[in-house]
């Protein structure tokens, strides 16, 4: 297995915790438990191929700020999904900004709140994050953002900002009866990008 390129799985049980490490050719792994994950943090930089991983099973225990420091030494790493579950929130994902070449990120699961975002960061997916508070304003530097099942609340506001939005997908905001959209993703309307909304 030392030539595999792409690991794909989903709801693997090991009987001992993959050496991910071991596998130094790896461009794509999706997905592996943050439980199931074992490296020694020098060992990481030996993957220096890998660009998209997903990690799952992601809870208020998972110490994601380990994770986190690891990956920031990838120097290919772009696209990075994080899976938590419907119902236990994950920790605070705060860290997440020092992944400094993340061009792609996807949460799915339950939030406390919104990591502060990182600049550099084109495209956002949430998906079950079931956020308390209107996420829009921190995400105002986006190109695509798409959102499914992300915000509780009964009004969604978007003020002054997204002046790079180019795709904005909302789905699922079940409580959602009102969208407010004031001085904001002039580019998205003016030029008729694809908007999918309730």
């Amino acid at each position: 297995m030392d030539n595999l390129c792409h690991l794909y799985m989903f709801d693997v049980i090991y009987e001992k915790p993959l050496r991910v490490d071991a596998l130094q050719n790896l461009e794509t792994l999706t997905y592996i438990s943050i439980y199931d994950w074992t490296y020694e943090a020098s060992s990481v930089e030996k993957m220096s191929r890998l660009h998209k991983l997903g990690v799952e099973e992601v809870d208020e225990k998972s110490d994601v700020c380990k994770l986190f420091a690891s990956l920031a030494k990838l120097m290919s790493f772009r696209h990075f999904t994080l899976r938590g579950f419907r119902f236990r929130s994950m920790s605070c994902l705060d860290e997440i900004g020092v992944l400094n070449g993340l061009k792609k990120l996807r949460l799915d699961g339950r939030l406390a709140r919104l990591p502060i975002a990182n600049k550099y960061l084109v495209v956002l997916v949430l998906v079950n994050t079931c956020l308390n508070e209107n996420p829009m304003p921190e995400l105002h530097c986006l190109e695509q953002l798409k959102q499914r099942n992300v915000y509780t609340g009964p009004e969604m506001v978007i003020r002054y900002g997204f002046p790079d939005l180019r795709v904005l997908r909302i789905n699922e905001l079940w409580n959602l009866r009102n969208i407010l959209v004031e001085g904001a993703m002039s580019r998205t309307f003016t030029k008729q990008k694809h908007v999918a909304c309730l």
